[in-house]
């Protein structure tokens, strides 16, 4: 697939950047004058590196209302945010806009109801963060739980969606899982590769060793969180990256 992208006139970049949204600035800053996203893009090396600091996340600051606001909910504010930078408004431009305030508004609300349901629903199995955002109406990435667990958990996993939803219903998705390692420990990344417990029942799960996800399979959550458990117990030997080398 790539040499017939070549072919047609494509062209790949490979490099070790801590973002795929670093090695587009680096490549297009020679040709197009980025300075106003300077600003963001270490927050957005950061976030997608799990490099973020808990104190920072927890500070939530406007670049991480911003970029949690952003959804395929709202196709609509996507493409707003999308043309305003490209059209070379700043940050403090973009944030004081009348049409992006309500959205950011909507992010700061969102995170205060999925903090919530984190304090209220999220026990600790083995140093395994297990939330369950369930039936609850919220969704939230691995950053909020694990900034919650601290150094009682080296890892998360959240469950999302409802019973009867759908992946054709965006507003109510059918169940799923996401994993995620605790970043804000001290080499708390690459040490087990949760992508084996994505890949567990759904063939089409994944993402990788950090982060990845999955679709519930049947006979349904609960199964599936026993399974995973029982193989978190022996991450030593099933989940460590190390048994692969």
């Amino acid at each position: 697939e790539e040499k017939q992208f070549i072919a047609d006139g494509g062209t790949c970049h490979r490099e070790s950047t801590p973002s795929a949204a670093r090695l587009a600035y680096d490549v297009l800053r020679p040709f197009i004058d980025l300075s106003h996203l300077e600003e963001i893009m270490p927050v957005v090396d950061a976030l997608d590196s799990g490099q973020i600091s808990r104190e920072q996340f927890m500070e939530d600051g406007p670049i991480l209302q911003l970029a949690r606001s952003l959804s395929l909910r709202e196709p609509g504010h996507m493409h707003n945010v999308l043309e305003l930078f490209s059209t070379g408004n700043s940050l403090h431009q973009v944030l004081s806009n009348p049409s992006i305030q309500p959205h950011i508004e909507r992010a700061r609300v969102e995170r205060e109801a999925a903090q919530k349901v984190v304090e209220e629903h999220t026990h600790i199995v083995d140093r395994l963060a297990v939330c369950r955002m369930d039936e609850k109406g919220v969704r939230s990435n691995g950053y909020l739980v694990t900034a919650w667990a601290g150094k009682n958990a080296d890892a998360c996993c959240i469950i999302h969606g409802y019973a009867d939803g759908s992946i054709d219903t965006p507003e109510r998705p059918a169940l799923s899982a996401s994993f995620y390692a605790n970043s804000f420990l001290k080499n708390g990344q690459n040490r087990f590769d949760l992508s084996r417990l994505a890949t567990a029942f759904d063939a089409t799960g994944g993402g990788h060793a950090n982060a990845c996800g999955c679709r519930i399979q049947p006979p349904g959550v609960e199964a599936n969180l026993e399974k995973w458990i029982q193989m978190w117990r022996n991450r030593d030997i099933e989940l460590a990256i190390e048994a692969t080398r």
